[in-house]
């Protein structure tokens, strides 16, 4: 062919050649190009919208050369709906020769794509953006088959080498080879599975395969390192290093699995045997040293054995063996497997159906077995287990569990006839029937027993008391097909998050429809009472509409505050993340302390290492909630919605500051906003009356503030004056009540040393003698937290009276002052000097910012007035 021409539009190809008698060329030499005159890409023939915006084709001969050939293709701007690249080129060099043996052919052949972008996100990841590669071809006419050698594979965070050898081009197709993969980071595929993956990992496998018979023979061997799977048990199993070694043929007798084993971390699986669609036989072991690999609270050993014979509708499936001191990170849990587990099934399967021919559990706390017998079509089945001792997960009550009765199941599904008996009246029964494959039921549950069953599933919280129940489940096996009544009498319900418990709880709970409504009352266990009604979704997102009604509830901090809380609130949405909470609260006589100390002996005694601790200590900080569990703890879920938030607090009086010398009465409203993550708080409480008193010192308070900003931990502004010499001193308490600063300002400014010299002793620093420095000494050590409460704090206290004073009459005269709210808006104040004349002073808060004062003295003397008070 001396010359050849092909134009069209967007085709141009042209080239010559010569081939000889026996079709091997003896010289070529062919280009071609692919393009658009006008730049815009081309829809390739026989594809589905697929197209290339340019595309260069040359094979030739080199001159002088006829058994040499070299090839290339070039495409850039590949564009499919699911894929896109950039450039591909594939390129190729090699002889092409006649031999004694045959005509032959061999080369070299490279290929690269770069600026891959496929529509598949996990794909995209997965694959990244640029691969190449390389390999060697191979063929000799007659032989039938054809060599690839010098495999290699290059991509992102992937590496390939490997051979083949495919044979039977005309039937079989047989291929034989290795293959050897390095993947760095395996969490380029997380996308891909649909779950968080680490780690990286090296696989080799060699074997044959046959793509049109489905034969293959082949040896796995997989190497990991620090693999995930975002299962954190799991996780942790892999966290080292990991191996895998499989050992695989298939035929047409079916698949033999020669071996199978699994080393990781203390784990060693096995299994062989043989699958086939006329019957299977597999046998597998598994093993685990120390369950403490799985993370905090796992613990003991487990050692099973398993077979399968059959075929998934004719079968037989047994598992036996053993667990020694296993823990599964619930205590209550934990008390039932201590000591020696002995696990033995045996299971049938007959047209498809799983049935129980015998099951049994036993250890020193708990024993369970089922029998089955068959009779004709149907299957019986015997169930027997027994508790030695409730007590080891409900304390209160003592004594045997024990639970018996059968299972019938037919063509149509189980008929269940199940009881259970135990100590203090525990009685239940389940009657009924399930469809098969569990599709629906129609199931009558009644029974009374103890709450704290529950405290197996819900520890470290735990509740107890009696429980009753009449519920029939009539439909599909779902909430909404649940109905009947469920009571609550003499319960207790304890958070250690909370610090708090409920305690005499009386709860009734009507279910219909997949919702329960609440009517429950309950008292606080430091004092007050808690009424809950209104209905909650069962299913999720547990959608509810409740009303909270509290009716003094005390909240206290023993070194912080102590409050009584009163009012109504709605929590309404749903409960697993978005709910909203709003009302209006009012607090009677609160009390905010300011402690002796700035130092938090909590945090401190938190920051130690226990060695050698003992079980009881360790089970006392995991109620507390002070042990760390690990990503596989079974705390709530971060990811919740918080709770809305829209609160009214209001307090017109008696908020009461006390601490390092500061006696102050507040009053104001609070609103809290924002979520329970992000509490956005406005308003505050405002001075009413108080003073500071510092060394005997009396200062009268101009300001006093108290503002809550998204913590229980007030923080507080207090501030008292006086003037001497021309001079007005300050002293300023102020910051969180746990741990507040103290600071002496004066107009004009004075080191702090003077202001305070003035503030107690009404002169200079340098007029002052050395007694009076002594007592400055303490009364610095006062407000810095290290003088306590002192005497007249206790005396307070001890009489319960809301002020209580020592103080000095205008003449100079020791005097006593005793104050008390005698109604919400009555405060009446006695006051007593050293001479024994007494005067009583009575102030009734008409409304707010109207006050009208009262004053009798002993002496006869009486006065009345009437006070405006506006705040600008």
């Amino acid at each position: 062919l001396d010359q050849f021409n092909l134009a069209t539009r967007s085709l141009k190809l042209s080239g010559k050649a010569e081939i000889a008698a026996d079709g091997l060329p003896e010289s070529v030499n062919v280009t071609g190009t692919l393009a658009d005159p006008d730049g815009t890409p081309v829809l390739l023939p026989f594809q589905d919208d697929t197209r290339v915006g340019r595309a260069d084709f040359r094979l030739k001969t080199l001159p002088g050369d006829a058994d040499s050939w070299s090839g290339e293709v070039v495409v850039e701007g590949l564009d499919r709906p699911d894929l896109k690249v950039a450039r591909m080129m594939l390129d190729g060099s090699g002889r092409i020769g006649r031999t004694p043996a045959g005509n032959s052919l061999d080369g070299t052949l490279g290929f690269k794509a770069v600026g891959i972008a496929l529509s598949d996100m996990g794909l995209a990841e997965a694959v990244g953006s640029e691969i190449n590669g390389t390999a060697r071809i191979q063929w000799l006419e007659g032989s039938g088959a054809l060599q690839l050698s010098g495999i290699r594979l290059e991509g992102a965070g992937l590496s390939g080498t490997g051979a083949a050898k495919i044979e039977g081009l005309e039937d079989a197709f047989l291929a034989t080879g290795n293959l050897a993969v390095d993947a760095t980071d395996f969490a380029r595929f997380s996308r891909l599975a649909g779950r968080k993956l680490g780690g990286a990992g090296k696989l080799s496998l060699s074997g044959s395969v046959s793509r049109l018979s489905g034969f293959f023979d082949a040896d796995l061997a997989f190497e990991g390192t620090g693999l995930s799977l975002d299962v954190p048990e799991i996780d942790r199993l892999l966290a080292d290093r990991s191996t895998l070694a499989a050992s695989v043929r298939r035929d047409e007798g079916g698949t033999t699995l020669r071996a199978f084993d699994l080393v990781a971390n203390g784990l060693t699986a096995k299994a062989s045997g043989r699958l086939a669609s006329t019957g299977s036989d597999l046998t597998g072991t598994v093993a685990l040293d120390d369950l403490a690999v799985l993370g905090p609270g796992y613990g003991g050993a487990v050692d099973l054995e398993g077979r399968f014979t059959g075929t998934p509708e004719e079968g037989q499936l047994t598992l036996a063996g053993t667990g020694q001191s296993l823990r599964v990170g619930n205590p209550e849990a934990d008390k039932l497997l201590a000591g020696q587990s002995v696990l033995d099934i045996a299971l049938g399967l007959k047209n498809g159906v799983v049935q129980v021919q015998s099951a049994k559990l036993s250890n020193p706390q708990l024993s369970a077995t089922a029998t089955g017998e068959i009779d004709g079509g149907r299957s019986t089945i015997d169930l027997d287990a027994r508790l030695a001792n409730l007590g080891l997960i409900v304390p209160d009550v003592s004594g045997p569990l024990t639970l018996s009765g059968t299972a019938t199941q037919d063509a149509t599904g189980y008929t269940l006839d199940i009881s259970g008996k135990g100590p203090g009246q525990i009685a239940a029964t389940v009657k009924g029937r399930i469809a098969s494959g569990l599709g629906s039921a129609d199931l009558t549950v009644r029974g009374s027993g103890e709450a704290g069953l529950a405290n197996l599933v819900i520890s470290p919280r735990s509740v107890s008391g009696r429980i009753g129940y009449d519920l029939r489940l009539k439909g599909p096996l779902a909430l909404r097909s649940l109905s009947g009544r469920v009571t609550l009498s003499d319960g207790r319900i304890a958070d250690p998050g909370l610090g708090l418990s409920l305690q005499d709880v009386q709860a009734i709970g009507q279910v219909t429809s997949g919702t329960l409504q609440l009517a429950a009352t309950s008292g606080l266990s430091s004092g007050g009472r808690l009424r809950v009604d209104g209905p909650i979704g069962l299913a999720p997102p547990q959608n509810t509409d409740l009303t909270l009604t509290l009716d003094a509830l005390r909240l206290y901090d023993p070194e912080l505050y102590d409050s009584r809380v009163s009012g109504t609130l709605t929590l309404k949405g749903p409960l697993t993340g978005g709910a909203r909470l709003a009302g209006d609260l009012s607090l009677s006589e609160t009390e905010v302390r300011v402690p002796a100390s700035g130092f938090s002996s909590a945090t401190a005694l938190l920051d130690i290492r226990h060695a050698n601790e003992p079980g009881a200590v360790r089970e006392t900080r995991r109620k507390a909630g002070l042990l760390e569990t690990g990503s596989g703890g079974s705390g709530a879920a971060t990811s919740a919605k918080p709770i809305a938030l829209d609160l009214t607090i209001s307090a017109p009086s008696k908020v009461f500051i006390r601490g390092r010398g500061i006696d102050a009465e507040l009053g104001g409203a609070l609103r809290l906003q924002g979520t329970t993550a992000d509490v956005r708080p406005s308003g505050g409480f405002q001075l009413i009356r108080g003073r500071m008193d510092i060394l005997g010192r009396r200062l009268v308070l101009s300001r006093a503030d108290l503002v809550l900003e998204g913590s229980l931990v007030p923080q507080i502004n207090v501030a008292a004056s006086t003037e001497s010499d021309g001079i007005t001193s300050t002293v300023t308490v102020e910051g969180p009540a746990d741990d507040p600063v103290v600071s002496f300002t004066s107009s004009p400014d004075l080191p702090q040393e003077e202001v305070l010299a003035r503030l107690l002793f009404g002169r200079g620093l340098d007029k002052i003698s050395a007694l009076q420095a002594a007592q400055l000494a303490n009364a610095v050590a006062v407000l810095a937290g290290r003088g306590g409460v002192g005497l007249v704090g206790n005396l307070r206290r001890t009489f319960g009276l809301d002020d209580f004073d020592v103080t000095t009459t205008d003449d100079g005269n020791a005097a006593l002052k005793a104050g008390k709210y005698i109604s919400d808006n009555v405060y009446t104040e006695i006051e007593v000097d050293q001479d024994g004349k007494s005067q009583i002073n009575l102030n009734l808060d008409v409304r707010e910012g109207v006050t009208v004062k009262g004053t009798l003295g002993a002496d006869g003397e009486t006065g009345i007035g009437v006070y405006l008070e506006r705040d600008y």
